[in-house]
């Protein structure tokens, strides 16, 4: 009606001044709505954007200055939860980085040990070093293959000293017994 009687009118200043009361009400009351549906979904950010955009219409209303407020204080407080939990989240990445460091540096310390035992025939403690690398990483193939060259090997080692010493008896024997050519 105040569009007919603006246009019948156009000049009239108290008609004007009502269409452009009305226009300004009906943007407080869309933007607040669009804010409370936002916000009912918990879309804070658009909640915000759209109490604000009301505000703009409505410059004097302490009702929606203090849902402003509200809404900003709980953006706030989300904020800063998120950035707890971001910091907590690199905190465990960060932990999780260093562990699998010092894993590796360790496993990769076990082998070189291990692997210098074996080659000094000191293949018990190559055994229990495999053995502990094994426990860094379970599922490795090679680190299994190698704990049973190793286990395989110090058997054979010991057939071979044990043949070694007894040879050795029989030989000290044989030289006891004064065949120094037998022995």
């Amino acid at each position: 009606k105040l569009n007919k009687a603006q246009s019948a009118e156009p000049d009239n200043s108290e008609i004007n001044e009502l269409l452009s009361e009305a226009k300004k009400k009906l943007a407080i009351s869309d933007f607040t709505k669009a804010g409370n549906e936002a916000e009912s979904k918990g879309n804070l950010v658009e909640a915000l954007e759209k109490y604000q955009k009301a505000l703009e219409f409505a410059e004097q209303d302490a009702d929606l200055q203090t849902k402003i407020n509200e809404v900003s204080e709980r953006l706030e407080k989300l904020d800063k939860k998120k950035a707890a939990e971001m910091k907590r989240i690199e905190a465990e990445a960060r932990a999780k980085r260093l562990a699998i460091a010092e894993k590796s540096t360790k496993l990769k310390s076990l082998l070189e040990s291990a692997k210098k035992n074996e080659q000094k025939q000191s293949f018990e403690l190559a055994i229990k070093e495999y053995e502990e690398a094994l426990t860094i990483d379970k599922d490795n193939a090679e680190l299994q293959a190698a704990l049973e060259k190793a286990k395989t090997d110090a058997e054979e080692f010991k057939k071979q000293r044990a043949k070694f010493f007894s040879n050795l008896e029989e030989a000290e024997k044989k030289f006891a017994a004064g065949d120094p050519q037998g022995a």
